[in-house]
């Protein structure tokens, strides 16, 4: 499993690396944070015109696992001097992807919300509609072919879930997405 994770952290790894190679501030260049929530998943990514997206904000480790990823969340972009989200996306309702998003929700206001439109019995799925329904964000499912354009070079490409295959199983039907920035694109897995 530890082995799976860092392989699929790679691509960010080599995209920061790329990055910081180029010489140019972060205030001129597109910013990706791959937060330490234990076993989760929350990155945050800051925009050259300063949108912040959030792309899944949970935790599974200890008994507030959630509470964690939240707080890490907000304190960094807190850090960034932001207090809005422009964008965030739950890649899949698994408590690792989103029982962090409450929280979150509660303490910076979204303006746009994507998912993949499956839902889940899970209790901490019920507590992440209610804030996105509190949250007044506009709403958007997520499918193949689906584009995002972001301003100032940066696209996010939805290359998963396709609507005609629904799996049984959540990670199957995983967002996957392509974040663009110039000449540069890597890879989201939920």
């Amino acid at each position: 499993m530890k082995r799976k994770l860092i392989i699929a952290f790679i691509p960010l790894l080599l995209l920061l690396a790329v990055l910081s190679l180029s010489g140019v501030g972060p205030q001129h260049q597109l910013s990706v944070c791959v937060m330490d929530v234990g076993q989760g998943e929350c990155i945050v990514l800051q925009t050259p015109d300063h949108k912040v997206i959030v792309i899944d904000c949970g935790s599974t480790s200890g008994r507030n696992g959630g509470r964690r990823a939240s707080h890490v969340a907000l304190n960094y972009i807190r850090s960034m001097g932001k207090s809005t989200i422009d964008l965030a996306i739950l890649t899949h309702p698994h408590n690792d992807h989103m029982n962090g998003f409450p929280e979150l929700l509660k303490r910076i206001p979204a303006k746009r919300i994507m998912d993949i439109g499956i839902s889940s019995s899970d209790s901490d799925y019920c507590e992440y509609m209610s804030a996105v329904s509190k949250s007044r964000a506009k709403y958007v499912n997520a499918k193949t072919g689906l584009n995002v354009n972001l301003g100032n070079d940066i696209k996010v490409d939805i290359l998963n879930p396709d609507p005609k295959n629904v799996y049984p199983n959540l990670n199957e039907n995983s967002m996957v997405l392509r974040v663009i920035y110039k000449k540069i694109s890597f890879l989201v897995a939920g």
